[in-house]
């Protein structure tokens, strides 16, 4: 990862730019986000697919932790040349709770990118940003999975650090009865989030360290009112309880199509549910026509050993998993220790 040449703290910041309006999402400016979006992310890439408003508005607006954009219009033409956008979730460690920003969608047009020379446009757009949503009383840091060329820029203009290497883990699932026998918990599947998902969130909550907060009103948002993706959602439990659950999906993560296990939560040391929700995935992804199962946690996860001991293998992804302006406790190495993390708390599953 390359050193920061320029730390944003360090950075003037300027109130204007000339030629330009630097300033947060206002209702209506979705219309142009979405044409810059789509013609900055549509160069060189054969497989772009626009981004609609009906996804953009989910992954916004609806949001119930809220909307953290930044832009920098273009005032002669009323162009967003320049956006900087965080999807806030609601977040806890061991001795308090608050917020973090995932960093997506963000861009500088190319026709306005020498429109400010160093720091650029899009670094002052960034700078803006963080004034706005970090501090105090804002975000505790920013965190994602960027590509090469975006770690890169981060690395040397945003101050990235790598908490570490993203890897996968994968299990071929045509073999038969890849989970074990028949004498499992049974599986039911629900399609919603009841009362039981905030009971079993506060009871196992502490058993994670760091994480994002997985209570009813995140989950419905995340995965029952998402416009384009269909999850399934398996538990374990009976009426009144849970001992686990797991949501999955037929799709693609890191350049492969697989059956993904995008969220699971289970008591530590509860390999009989485990299994049960994973053998259940399983069967939704031989419905589907999968080979494989998939999933992302972190390599200092109880789990990440034991779902080796069930077959698991190991490998690298193309992404690091990032973060930015993060400050005690969350310096890197304590949430490198810490953090527990799942594709789920991205927006790439």
């Amino acid at each position: 990862m390359p050193h920061s040449r320029f730390r944003l703290e360090q950075l003037e910041i300027p109130e204007s730019i000339p030629g330009f309006t630097l300033r947060c999402y206002q209702p209506g400016d979705e219309t142009r986000i979405l044409e810059s979006f789509n013609r900055v992310f549509s160069v060189g890439n054969a497989w772009f697919e626009p981004r609609t408003i009906a996804r953009w508005n989910w992954q916004f607006i609806k949001n119930p932790a809220g909307t953290q954009i930044m832009l920098a219009v273009h005032d002669e033409t009323g162009e967003v040349a320049a956006q900087f956008a965080a999807v806030p979730r609601k977040f806890r460690a061991p001795d308090r709770s608050g917020m973090l920003g995932e960093s997506v969608d963000s861009f500088v047009d190319a026709r306005f990118r020498t429109a400010l020379r160093r720091p650029g446009l899009f670094v002052v757009t960034v700078k803006r940003w963080c004034r706005e949503f970090i501090g105090a009383q804002g975000d505790f840091f920013l965190y994602g999975l960027p590509i090469e060329a975006a770690a890169r820029i981060g690395g040397a203009f945003l101050n990235y650090q790598c908490v570490e290497n993203s890897l996968a883990l994968e299990k071929n699932i045509e073999e038969k009865r890849p989970f074990g026998g028949p004498s499992m918990p049974a599986v039911s599947e629900v399609y919603d989030f009841d009362g039981r998902f905030d009971e079993f969130w506060r009871s196992i909550e502490s058993e994670l360290g760091m994480s994002n907060i997985r209570d009813a009103q995140y989950l419905r948002w995340r995965y029952l009112q998402h416009p384009e993706y269909q999850y399934r959602i398996g538990v374990v439990g009976d009426a009144a309880r849970l001992d686990g659950y797991a949501i999955t999906r037929f799709g693609a993560f890191d350049d492969r199509v697989d059956q993904l296990v995008v969220d699971f939560l289970a008591r530590r040391g509860d390999a009989d549910t485990m299994r049960s929700l994973l053998r259940w995935t399983a069967d939704r992804g031989l419905e589907a026509g999968a080979k494989r199962i998939s999933l992302l946690i972190p390599s200092s996860s109880p789990w990440f050993l034991q779902l080796q001991r069930m077959g698991f293998f190991v490998r690298s992804t193309k992404y690091e998993w990032n973060c930015s302006q993060n400050r005690k406790p969350f310096e890197t190495h304590a949430l490198r220790k810490e953090w527990h993390y799942t594709l789920g708390d991205t927006d790439l599953a």
